[in-house]
């Protein structure tokens, strides 16, 4: 599994390639939780993941509640139908926001952001 991470427009993007699976799932996690910031909206690129197994679905959970505890708006991009339809049968679709390309993912992450601080000046 490869784990690269660049910045697009104040978004993390973290696109993964390769299984995601009991062999690569501490990794991953490890990698993502890494340049997590607080604060700051993530993507993941799972258009190179070709699988996930019951371990990637676990990271993806974790990465949901790492996420929430920080304040951080998660989007998955570049789903497979096979990917999508382990996260419907899950349940995980709904803990995500789901696009379908990565600069579809940085555009509503940032539009996202732009809202809750309209709503947190109204709130003053």
């Amino acid at each position: 599994m490869e784990v690269v991470t660049r910045m697009a427009d104040g978004v993390t993007c973290v696109e993964l390639t390769g299984d995601l699976d009991a062999r690569s799932a501490q990794g991953v996690f490890s990698g993502i939780v890494d340049v997590m910031p607080q604060g700051t909206p993530l993507l993941l690129d799972l258009s190179g993941v070709p699988f996930i197994s019951s371990a990637g679905l676990r990271v993806l959970l974790m990465v949901h509640r790492r996420a929430q505890g920080a304040g951080v708006e998660v989007a998955l991009a570049g789903l497979s139908s096979h990917l999508r339809n382990a996260l419907r049968v899950t349940g995980f679709l709904r803990l995500f926001h789901i696009v379908e390309r990565c600069s579809d993912g940085v555009a509503m992450l940032i539009r996202q952001r732009a809202a809750e601080a309209t709503d947190q000046e109204w709130t003053k």
